[in-house]
């Protein structure tokens, strides 16, 4: 709980908070080849996510979410659900990961989705396999429109552009 002392608070305090999820949580996966760096944390981190930093929506769809392969995606998945956060952005399948979320807050309903343009090489999501919804423009529009039928307005959480480079592409 410690990285939510300060200001778990006053995300506690919103009607709804939602943060970028930048890495695997799991126990299990081996590290995928050629990345420098393979972010993984414990399972006790989502519980303490939800509880002391009042977090209900995250984005899978970071490239280190692939860290440790599809299994260490699943299990963040899983572990995310059973601690009552929603996730975006990453699936059992491309369906599942671009199925949109779609919360209800003081009566307006607001839909979640997740595009990344950013993932380890073969980790997006196909039709029969895990990983995270690649953000191709005819997939953005198709997933913005699957989430406005259920929602009055749509949030989509985007990860792209090229590590350690400081401007846009």
């Amino acid at each position: 709980g410690y990285p939510w002392s300060r200001v778990g608070p006053t995300l506690r305090a919103a009607d709804i908070t939602t943060a970028n999820l930048e890495g695997a949580v799991s126990t299990r996966g081996v590290a995928v080849a050629n990345k420098e760096f393979h972010f993984r944390g414990p399972p006790a981190l989502l519980q303490s996510a939800r509880v002391a930093g009042g977090l209900a929506v995250v984005p899978v769809t970071p490239h280190h979410s692939g860290d440790f392969g599809p299994v260490g995606l699943l299990d963040t998945i899983k572990l995310a659900h059973a601690a009552g956060i929603e996730t975006v952005g990453g699936g059992a399948n491309a369906a599942a990961a671009l199925r949109p979320v779609v919360v209800t807050v003081g009566g307006m309903r607001i839909g979640f989705v997740g595009l990344s343009d950013v993932n380890p090489l073969g980790f997006n999501a196909t039709a029969s396999s895990p990983g995270t919804a690649k953000a191709e423009p005819e997939t953005v529009a198709a997933a913005v429109r699957a989430a406005r039928r259920s929602a009055d307005v749509v949030v989509c959480w985007f990860h792209w552009g090229t590590e350690l480079h400081p401007d846009p592409y």
